[in-house]
């Protein structure tokens, strides 16, 4: 498993297969993930660890949400601790060449 560094923190992808994707994403303390939507995933998120604003509503663990295939989200770690979510991709196109920045 690589980690994968990010200017909002870091990801590992947990499992990838031609199915689904699971990665753990950690975010850093005031890390802003970019604006962003993808055309062939939706996504469920589980927030284990932390508190996020995402789409501009507070999350505090443990919760989990959908992202829905096509759709907006941006989240932001609005705490001094590490946020940490366990993210699940489905769709057509499971990869990170799947992302459209606003």
């Amino acid at each position: 498993m690589n980690k994968v560094e990010r200017d909002w923190g870091h990801y590992t992808v947990l499992h990838q297969d031609s199915d689904f994707v699971v990665k753990r994403l950690v975010f850093k303390p005031s890390g802003i993930m970019s604006n962003q939507r993808h055309s062939g995933r939706a996504e469920h998120w589980f927030l284990a660890k932390g508190e996020l604003v995402f789409n501009g509503k507070i999350k505090q663990a443990p919760c989990s949400f959908d992202v829905s295939l096509g759709s907006w989200h941006r989240a932001e770690n609005i705490s001094d601790k590490d946020a940490e979510v366990i993210e699940i991709w489905t769709g057509p196109l499971l990869d990170e060449s799947d992302i459209e920045r606003d």
